[in-house]
Formats: structure tokens, C-alpha cells, sequence
């Protein structure tokens, strides 16, 4: 059967999903590699429920979970795929076979949109409970005191104030601590109006609030606080029965960095501002939080600690070697994990162990939960994509269980919690909401009796974990301080001595005001001996400490610091804090006293701190030859990481004492940092004095023109016209020197580069630079270039291009494009039908249709599935057809352009289907990071492109072509996204259907792994 692509355009999204669904629930279990010893099995799936995004499971071992047919609906302002709306569906095992025979809908509602996370706290007396559901831009409480399952009404407001309605990237993950608190994280959508408990309100910003967020507060919604912040969209916090906190974060599409984090409190970890020169995370600044794993490619979601004995240790060591095992769900690269934990220094690293793989590519892990018999349970959104708020299946899903082979049965007894021993019993589970309903029954016993039964458990109990879950408790009696001695001898464990940091602060919130048997034992650590998590977890306690009681627990915190350990060397950034620049300044100004002798470990304190006293007079210690080239140029990238200008200065006063050895390191970061915070050294003295001198150096002068490019100063004009008409010189030098006056924007510099297109030799960095200068002289003198048939023909196409990245000269080509001959002809349109001036692009495709546009004949992308192709085709289609121009936006292995994802491992991500959907609808499902945005200024220029780039004073914009356009935001009217996508939506007009099929078929070649 053919149908025209406009006819595929209307079908659908379920009919789609229908033709294309890969494995029926049956027959699906093939498709999986499971670990050795462990059995995975279907526990339940559609018509019981559909797409998944989370699960929760209670002390009945009933799994609770969130539907999303909705999803993006409301996003899109399109109607709703199931008008009832989306729901929550409890599934029950009622004759304990290991498969669901039940399943109830606890609550459905039209406004309930794509719920993303789930937490269900049992009542005390052991007879319902109360549901916490994330769901931008609340958090919502549900009530079923009766234990039918069934919502008692609609759900009461918790916390509102997140944003990201509809969005991945808004509030999800929600769990309890050991504390009692619920954990829960917001993505980069950001947040509005959260007030903490010490009643400051939050919202996202540019310097203590940025991007995705970490977040604690009480089970009634009080006592919020932000716990971390400065990640992408961390999708669940993982807290153990210790208080470890960690995450999985994901990446921009395409820059395989999606990352496992141990969360700090006070951290800041790194992904914004997006900038030139950064890495994705900006581990190479101070005061950002390492990653403990880079998990490449993926779309991470579901993380859960394990601490329960029914799931063997396979992790290839002893159990005693071990912190302990997170679980971590990926619907990338579709994926069950267990990570083995191990301490390192003041940090963590962790063995990874896939355990559960499949070769379905709908395969889509959304989360995982540990239920009361220690087994695990995984739910699947199964879909052929996933990501860029995109789906392609909204009447499938499944759950799966994984236990050791030959454990089917599932029957659960739930905690008694009327009795002492079922409390107990209660707080040992593995499951986390049987442990929530034994925390809360405890608290209801009678101060005294909760004092004694915790002491009598404490003083035989050899469970560590158990025992940690009842110092918690204990720590919440009103006497707390009189159990310390039994606390702090109970073990020298290190993840025991962590808790009670960590539990010492959050009950006195200030240690200064701790019971004084607490602060002197805290105090007490900061020894010699004391393990590094240790002393790190006490400088992190000290972060809102008055300066006065922290300052010499700092110092001295920094003298025990053993150098080359990134999450002590945090700990204390954290400990002395980035906004409170009172606060800093008085704890730092004592630095020269008290490291009187610098040595690399000196020099690494320097590099987070950055006291500004020690800054200022670097020049003097990187001058000194006589210490080790590595410590002077670390020194350089400290003066570089440094706020304000001051690093600057100190760097122009140490490159004019031409030490050959450090220029090239002071050259990169001027590079970097002229544009932007050293802006105002563009015009110094110093930087013209040593830029003349650079000038006379023939070894220099390539350097002196990198730098005169950033100054964008016209007094250089004289030396550049000199360097570029200096035949005797190296041509390289000469072209340089011509592409550098791209940089001057007056009529003098247009007028020299006019010139220079006389010279065969420099007249194609004369158009480049004219291009870029983009005043009315240069683009005139462009268009004569563009019609003159007696230039060289590269030299006009080049022409074109500059042109094209214009307003002006896009209208200009608009009105002239048919005078020219079929290859100028053909360029021009090219560039104008992909112009990031919207007008001007609706323009072009009205007058220069493509010659293949009339609609031909498809067949169903369920047919084309089936089609096998020639990858080596589809290899030349992406690399070499101009028309698709697939590697002029998108980078394979290092090669290709920077505008698109990176798709050196799009054929482990995205199934067959997904792929030739993209192709076919691009403005499908567009990841955050690749929306376009318009953007009009107030001199009524309007461009569209990708955000690559924003500080508080500009942002950069890179529009189809690959051109950056950088705007400052006092010169912004407006800006707004597109729901279209930068990728052309008739890519297919310049295909047939074979072609087609081997451009998928070698994208499904594309499994770039990491080779560590």
C-alpha cells in the first residue's frame, strides 16, 4: 500500500504506532540478555496501563504507577490523545505468581498531563496512605485514608513554583530520605517562587540558582531547601538509609556526558552558562563538582540504592569493598544497571555492571524501584524513540521484575506496624515505602519508649544499615544530644561517621549552636587520621556557618587537605561559599598567613578559593623561574578562573616579560576571556604595547593577529595592510592578516579588504572578511563579485554564502538569484531556502520550489522498515550530497558541523522507526537544546537559530548555515521559540525511496561506544 507523504502527514499517532509496534508483550522476553544467576520477567503490560514514566511500589508490594498518553499535548496545544486524561494505575499480584492480575485506576483527570514522579507513604496505622506526585508546576499530595485505591478527591497542592508544565525538564523524582524529608529534583525549565525555610524565594538565575536543581522538605511541604544546584535535567535522587544523595544527569543530545553525580549540599555542578572555550560541564573552572561517572551517550532515568540481600553480589570484588549498589535505569541505550560504589579519597568511583540489555530498540527503561521480597521491578515507556519531547507509541507499556533465577513467586506480608516487631520489621525492608510507614509508626510511640527501643537496638544490632535508619530517628527525639556518646561509638565506619556529620547539622542547623557534646565531637574529626569523606562532609556543614566560628575550622580543614583530590578540594569551595562575598573575603583575606609556602597543594586551595588578595600579586610567583613550569602555568589557569579583570591585568603584566614558556597558555585565555569579562583590557596600554612588540617578532606576529582580532580596534589597520601586501612574508601570515580585518567594522577596513579582492592570492579571505564586516559597502562590493563572470567560480560561490548570511545581501540574492548561471543559480538557492531570516526563507521555497517537490508516492514507514539498504550509500548521501547537506549540521566521529546532535552513536539510541520519522518529521520532537529561537532586535533585524551561547550581557544565536550571531540582550525586543525544527522538513524531495533506506541503514551503523 502507497500513500502520499502529505496523506502520512494526517495519519494518526496511534494507527502509526499500531503498524510499527515491534514485539508484542508475549513474545518480547527474547529480545533480552540478562546477567548471569538473575532472571527478568514480564509482570505486567498493555491493556493494563501504558507508556510509564515512573513507579513506585508499596509495603503491599502493589506497584503504583504514572501514565503519560498525554504526553506533550498540552506543550504543543494540540488536543489530547486520551481526553480523560492521563492516570495513575495500581497493579496488584493477587494469587503471588509473579504476574499482575489487577489493576485499578487510583486517579485520572484532563488536566493530570505526563506525571514524572511518584512517592507513596503509607499511614502509620497501617490502613492507606498518601500519595506525593510531581507534576510542574506542583508537587501534589493525594489522600486514599480508606485503602481502595482509589483517590479520596482531588489532590491538594504541596509546592508549586516549579516550571516546565508538560516538560521533561520540570519537577520529577521524588522520594524519602532516612531523615523523613522527600527528595526530589527540578530540571533546567527552572524554578519561580519557592520560598525556603529561612524565607528567601528562589528563582532560577545566573549565579546560586542555575539549571536543574536539587531539592529536600518536610512530608507536609515545610522546611524546603535547595540542596544543589547547576544540572541539566537530573531525572531521580537516590538517598540511602546513611544520607549519600546521588544522581543521573542528562546531557545535551548528541555530547555523550551524560554523568552519575554524588550530590554535595552547596554544590555547583557545572552546565550553565553554555559558553565558547567550555567543556560541557565546566569541570575545568573551580567551584564546579566533578561527575563521578561519564555514562556517555544515553537518556538516563530511573536511580534507586539497593540495600536489600534477595539480588546476589556480582560486582567481581567483596561486599565489605564496596559503599554500596545503585541501580540506574538508561532508555538510551536501553539499559538495566547495577553501579558498585566504592570510596576514593573524599569521593566515590563506581564499577559498572549492565545487567540487563535487549536488541529491542522500543525498549525504553523509565524506572526502577526495589520491592518488599528485595526484587526489582522496571517499568518501560516502550516507544521507538525517546527524548525531544517526542513519542511514538501511546498504547503500549510494560513492567518487568528481576529477581535470581528460579525466585517467581511474589508474596509480600506487609509490616504489622501495631506491634514493636513489626516496626522494626518495617524498617529493615528493602523497600523504601515499607520503611516511610515503620519511620512515621515510630514516631508515634511515646517519646521515652522511642528513646529506649532505639538505644536497646543501637548497643546489639549488627546491621549497619538498620542501625543508621534508627539513629535517624533517635536524632529526632527532643533529648538527641544525650544518645550522642552512644552514637559516636557505635562504629568507625566510615559511612557511619558521614550520617552523623550530616545528621548533626540538619537537627542543630548551625553546628555553632549545636549541644556542645556534638560540636566538640565534630570539631574533634578535623584531625589527622580522619577519612577524607569524612572531613569533607564537615566543610560542607560549615557552608552557612557564621565566618567568625568557620573561619578557623576552614583553615584548618585546609591544611589536612593531601593535594590532587577534586571532591575534598570542593568541599571546601563549598565550605566558603561564592554568593556571601562579605562572608568570603573575610575568611580568605588571612590566606598569605596561613600558607606561607606555596607548593602544588597550596596552589590547588588557590585555584578554588581564589583569594583575591593572592591574585592580585600572582604575577610575582609565575615570574619566578626558579619554581616548576607546572606550577607556573597552573598559576595562569588561576588568574584565568578568577572573577573580574584583575586576572587579566596580572597576565598582560606577566606576558610582557615575554617568557617564551607561558606565552602560548596567557594566549588561549586571552582569546577566550577578551570578548567577555576582560572586555574593558580590549583598549589598555599594556595589551598595545606588547601587541606592537609581538609585531616585530616574526615568531609572534601570528599571535599578535589572533589577539588583534579580538581587540576589533582600528588602530591596527597600518600593520595589517603592511602584513597582508608584504609579499616577502609567509602567505599563511599574509591570508591571516587580511581574514583579521574582518574584525574592523569601519569604512577604512572595508575599503583595504576591497581592495585585496584584486589579489589572487588573498581574494577568498577578502570575501570571507567582507561577509563578516557585513556593512553596505562590503556587501556591494560582494554582489559585483557574485555577477562578475570573469571571476573564478569558487571565488564567486564563496561570494554567494557571504551574502546569504546577511539580511540584506539574502534579499539582494531573493531579487537577483535568476540573472545568474545554473551553479550560481543553484548555491544561491540553496543557501536562501535555509536562511535564518524567516521571511526570506518563505520567500525562497515560494519562488525556487525544488524541482522534485510535487508529492510523490511513499509507501507506510512500516514498509520501509522492512526494506534493507546499502550503508555505503548512505554513507556518500550523508558526506557528500550537497542538497541533504546532513554533514554540514551533524558531526560522525569528529567529522561534520557543530549545528545538530552529534550522531556517532545514533544507532544504539534510536530505533529504525524513529530514524526515518526524524528524517521525515523533523519538527516531531525537538530536544532542548536544539530548539530554534527568534530573536528581533530593536533595529528590526529578525534571526532564527540555535542557543549556543548566553552570559547575562549577550547571547549567540547559530542559525542553518552554521553562522553565530551575537546579540547583546539590551538590543533584544524579543525572543520566543519555534516549534520548527532547524532541519529542513522536505529533505526527502531530494531522495528517492532507496535512498532513503540507506541513509537509515547507515545511521543504524552508528554505535560509537567508549573505549573506557
Amino acid at each position: 500500500m502507497r500513500r502520499s507523504l502529505s496523506f502520512l502527514t494526517g495519519l494518526t499517532l496511534a494507527a502509526i504506532c499500531l503498524v510499527w509496534a515491534q514485539q508484542p508483550s508475549d513474545k518480547v522476553l527474547q529480545t533480552f540478555q540478562v546477567a548471569e544467576g538473575l532472571e527478568w520477567r514480564l509482570f505486567a503490560s498493555e491493556p493494563m496501563f501504558c507508556n510509564p514514566t515512573c513507579i513506585d511500589i508499596d509495603h503491599h508490594g502493589r506497584i503504583w504507577v504514572c501514565e503519560s498518553v498525554n504526553y506533550r499535548c498540552r506543550l504543543r496545544n494540540q488536543p489530547l490523545n486520551r481526553p480523560a486524561g492521563d492516570r495513575i494505575v495500581v497493579l496488584e499480584d493477587l494469587d503471588g505468581d509473579g504476574k499482575a492480575d489487577r489493576a485499578t485506576t487510583f486517579y485520572q483527570a484532563p488536566e493530570f498531563i505526563a506525571p514524572l514522579g511518584i512517592a507513596v507513604a503509607p499511614n502509620a496505622s497501617g490502613r492507606g496512605q498518601r500519595i506525593y506526585v510531581c507534576h510542574s508546576p506542583y508537587i501534589y499530595v493525594f489522600e486514599d485514608a480508606d485503602d481502595d485505591l482509589r483517590a479520596d478527591g482531588p489532590p491538594q497542592v504541596l509546592l508549586s513554583g516549579f516550571r516546565g508544565y508538560d516538560h521533561d525538564h520540570g519537577v520529577h523524582g521524588i522520594h524519602f530520605g532516612p531523615d523523613g524529608k522527600l527528595y526530589f529534583t527540578c530540571g533546567d525549565t527552572g524554578i519561580d517562587g519557592i520560598r525556603d525555610r529561612w524565607g528567601k524565594v528562589w528563582k532560577t538565575n545566573n549565579t546560586d540558582c542555575r539549571a536543574g536543581t536539587v531539592w529536600r522538605c518536610d512530608a507536609n511541604g515545610s522546611n524546603i531547601e535547595m540542596l544543589a544546584h547547576n544540572f541539566r535535567n537530573h531525572y531521580e535522587p537516590a538517598i540511602d538509609s546513611f544520607g549519600t544523595l546521588f544522581v543521573s544527569d542528562n546531557d545535551d543530545d548528541g555530547s555523550q556526558q551524560t554523568r552519575i553525580c554524588h550530590v554535595l549540599f552547596g554544590g555547583n555542578y557545572g552546565y550553565w552558562p553554555r559558553g565558547r572555550g567550555e567543556s560541557h560541564w565546566h569541570e575545568e573552572q573551580p567551584g564546579v563538582v566533578h561527575k563521578v561517572l561519564r555514562t556517555w551517550f544515553g537518556s538516563p532515568t530511573g536511580m534507586a540504592w539497593y540495600e536489600g540481600d534477595l539480588i546476589p553480589w556480582t560486582g567481581g570484588r567483596k561486599p565489605e569493598e564496596y559503599y554500596g549498589r545503585l541501580l540506574h535505569t538508561d532508555a538510551g541505550p536501553r539499559q538495566v544497571r547495577i553501579y558498585y560504589v566504592r570510596i576514593k579519597g573524599a569521593g566515590f568511583e563506581i564499577d559498572r555492571q549492565d545487567v540487563v540489555t535487549s536488541s529491542d530498540n522500543w525498549f525504553r527503561p523509565s524506572d526502577i524501584c526495589v520491592a518488599p521480597d528485595g526484587s526489582l521491578f522496571v517499568s518501560d515507556w516502550y516507544d521507538p524513540g525517546v527524548g525531544g519531547h517526542g513519542m511514538g507509541d501511546i498504547t503500549r507499556g510494560r513492567i518487568y521484575r528481576l529477581t535470581p533465577k528460579g525466585y517467581a513467586a511474589y508474596r509480600v506480608v506487609p509490616p504489622d506496624w501495631s506491634s514493636e516487631a513489626g516496626i522494626l520489621a518495617g524498617l529493615e525492608s528493602p523497600n523504601l515505602s515499607a520503611r516511610v510507614g515503620s519511620w512515621q509508626a515510630f514516631r508515634q510511640l511515646p517519646e521515652k519508649r522511642q528513646e529506649q527501643l532505639a538505644r536497646q537496638i543501637l548497643a546489639n544490632e549488627q546491621n549497619l544499615i538498620l542501625s543508621a535508619r534508627l539513629a535517624w530517628l533517635l536524632i529526632q527525639t527532643p533529648q538527641w544530644s544525650n544518645h550522642w556518646a552512644l552514637l559516636t561509638q557505635k562504629s568507625q565506619d566510615v559511612r557511619w561517621q558521614m550520617m552523623l556529620v550530616r545528621a548533626a547539622k540538619d537537627r542543630a542547623e548551625k553546628l555553632e549552636q549545636a549541644p556542645k557534646e556534638v560540636r566538640e565531637w565534630v570539631e574533634g574529626l578535623i584531625r589527622p587520621g580522619t577519612p577524607l569523606p569524612v572531613l569533607g562532609e564537615i566543610a560542607i556543614a560549615l557552608r552557612d556557618e557564621n565566618s567568625v566560628y568557620a573561619k578557623p575550622l576552614i583553615y584548618k580543614l585546609a591544611k589536612l587537605y593531601p593535594g590532587n583530590e577534586h571532591f575534598y578540594l570542593a568541599a571546601l569551595g563549598i565550605a566558603v561559599g561564592q554568593e556571601d562575598r562579605t562572608r568570603r573575603e573575610t575568611i580568605l583575606g588571612d590566606f598569605a598567613r596561613q600558607f606561607p609556602r606555596w607548593d602544588e597543594r597550596v596552589l590547588e586551595l588557590i585555584w578554588e578559593w581564589r583569594p583575591s588578595q593572592v591574585i592580585a600579586h600572582l604575577d610575582q610567583q609565575v615570574l619566578d623561574e626558579n619554581r616548576p613550569l607546572a606550577q607556573r602555568l597552573r598559576m595562569l589557569d588561576i588568574l584565568a578562573a578568577s572573577d573580574g579583570i584583575t586576572g587579566g591585568e596580572v597576565l598582560l603584566r606577566v606576558l610582557r616579560h615575554n617568557v617564551p614558556e607561558l606565552q602560548p597558555r596567557i594566549l588561549q585565555w586571552l582569546k577566550l576571556y577578551l570578548p567577555t569579562k576582560w572586555s574593558p583590557l580590549r583598549r589598555s596600554s599594556d595589551l598595545e604595547a606588547i601587541l606592537r612588540n609581538w609585531l616585530t617578532q616574526p615568531e609572534l606576529q601570528s599571535s599578535a593577529l589572533e589577539i588583534i582580532a579580538v581587540t576589533e580596534s582600528d588602530i591596527w589597520l597600518p600593520q595589517l595592510t603592511q602584513l597582508a601586501t608584504d609579499k616577502r612574508k609567509n602567505l599563511e601570515l599574509r591570508r591571516q592578516a587580511v581574514s583579521t580585518l574582518a574584525a574592523m567594522r569601519s569604512t577604512e577596513a572595508t575599503r583595504i579588504l576591497v581592495g585585496f579582492l584584486q589579489d589572487a592570492e588573498l581574494a577568498t579571505q577578502a570575501v570571507h572578511a567582507l561577509g563578516r564586516q557585513a556593512s553596505p559597502a562590503a556587501l556591494e562590493a560582494l554582489e559585483k563579485v557574485a555577477q562578475s563572470n570573469n571571476l573564478d567560480l569558487s571565488l564567486r560561490l564563496d561570494a554567494v554564502a557571504a551574502l546569504a548570511s546577511t539580511r540584506s545581501g539574502s534579499v539582494w540574492l531573493l531579487e537577483h538569484a535568476s540573472e545568474f548561471e545554473q551553479t550560481v543559480h543553484a548555491e544561491a538557492i540553496r543557501w536562501l531556502r535555509n536562511s535564518p531570516f524567516q521571511d526570506v526563507r518563505n520567500k525562497a521555497l515560494v519562488l525556487f520550489p525544488a524541482t522534485k517537490l510535487n508529492p510523490r508516492q511513499l509507501p507506510d514507514i512500516a514498509q520501509l522498515i522492512k526494506r534493507r539498504g546499502d550503508p555505503q550509500h548512505g554513507r556518500r548521501l550523508f558526506f557528500d550530497n550537497k542538497d541533504l547537506g546532513c554533514v554540514r549540521c551533524h558531526t560522525v566521529n569528529g567529522q561534520g558541523g557543530k549545528i545538530g546532535p552529534e550522531l556517532g552513536a545514533i544507532g544504539s539510541k534510536a530505533s529504525r522507526e524513529n530514524l526515518f520519522e526524524s528524517i521525515l518529521y523533523p519538527d516531531k520532537a525537538i530536544a532542548d537544546q536544539f530548539i530554534q529561537w527568534v530573536v528581533e532586535t530593536k533595529q528590526g533585524l529578525i534571526v532564527q537559530g540555535i542557543l549556543v551561547e548566553e552570559t547575562p550581557q549577550h547571547l549567540v544565536l547559530r542559525d542553518a548555515n552554521g553562522k553565530d550571531w551575537k546579540m547583546s540582550k539590551h538590543d533584544i525586543m524579543e525572543r520566543s521559540k519555534s516549534p520548527r525544527s532547524l532541519m529542513p522538513s522536505d529533505l526527502v524531495q531530494y531522495m528517492t525511496d532507496q535512498d532513503l533506506v540507506d541513509l537509515v541503514e547507515f545511521l543504524q551503523t552508528l554505535k560509537m561506544m567508549p573505549t573506557k
